[in-house]
């Protein structure tokens, strides 16, 4: 703020102050700080990324899609911009598009670890599930500690029919963040698809525990429990699934799940 003060046609004052707006939520704030620094150095190829960024955020993906572009067109070697055009191809449903921009950006930079995440879900979006699981190790040779790459090559491993290598992944998951619901949540369900449901209900009554208001852990279990034959339990877990969050999908799969095997609970 002071150097804004001392140096106010500095577009990268604003340009910085605007990174650090976004990076705490200030999505709004930010987009202001943008702006400026656009105002002073129309050609800024930083900001327009930014500000798409933070055009993102806000779900405005027109908006977003042309500062990415501008971007683009003053730097084609803008690896940034290609990541954040391709978020915004995956998030209106253009998997296609989306995987062709995440290409350019590890091109440009090959150590572009998001963009090899991102690029795994678009494939994943078009069941290139073993492409997925390729593009999820590449971003963990370079962050061998990301939680999110070693939940997504789960989910991708799980996708592709190979739940033994979900399980080692989700071990991961919890040996570098032992609170995560979602890791014990994603390996209940992969033991379940191993028949290990001992070792499945006790994940999901971890997940449970740690967040009780958890619908995806609910709903997991219900199917757990249609799998042991444990219909009435997997019909009061799905109620308690859909208490938690009403819109939660896994709650209405596993329904469905139990409805089929053992016809529609009264």
């Amino acid at each position: 703020n002071r150097a804004a003060v001392l140096y106010p046609e500095f577009a990268p004052i604003y340009n910085n102050r605007g990174n650090l707006l976004l990076q705490i939520g200030q999505v709004k704030e930010a987009l202001k700080d943008f702006d400026r620094a656009l105002l002073l150095a129309p050609g800024y190829g930083a900001a327009l990324s930014n500000r798409g960024a933070a055009h993102f955020k806000l779900g405005q993906f027109d908006k977003a899609t042309t500062d990415y572009t501008r971007a683009i067109e003053i730097s084609g070697q803008n690896a940034s911009a290609f990541n954040g055009r391709g978020r915004v191809h995956l998030a209106a449903n253009r998997p296609y598009s989306a995987q062709r921009d995440f290409s350019r950006a590890v091109q440009i930079n090959g150590n572009f670890a998001a963009a090899y995440r991102n690029r795994a879900d678009a494939k994943l979006t078009i069941e290139g599930h073993d492409e997925a699981v390729e593009d999820l190790s590449r971003a963990l040779a370079f962050e061998p500690r990301n939680v999110e790459s070693y939940l997504r090559r789960g989910d991708a491993y799980l996708a592709a029919g190979n739940a033994a290598s979900a399980v080692k992944d989700f071990n991961k998951v919890i040996e570098l963040a032992p609170q995560s619901v979602a890791g014990y949540t994603s390996r209940g369900f992969a033991h379940a698809k191993i028949e290990a449901y001992d070792e499945a209900l006790n994940d999901l009554a971890k997940a449970i525990e740690l967040n009780p208001r958890d619908g995806r852990a609910y709903a997991v279990r219900a199917w757990v429990y249609k799998q042991t034959q444990q219909p009435d339990l997997g019909q009061k877990d799905i109620e308690r699934a859909l208490r938690s969050d009403p819109v939660v999908a896994d709650a209405y799969w596993a329904q469905g799940e139990i409805e089929e095997a053992f016809g529609r609970a009264d």
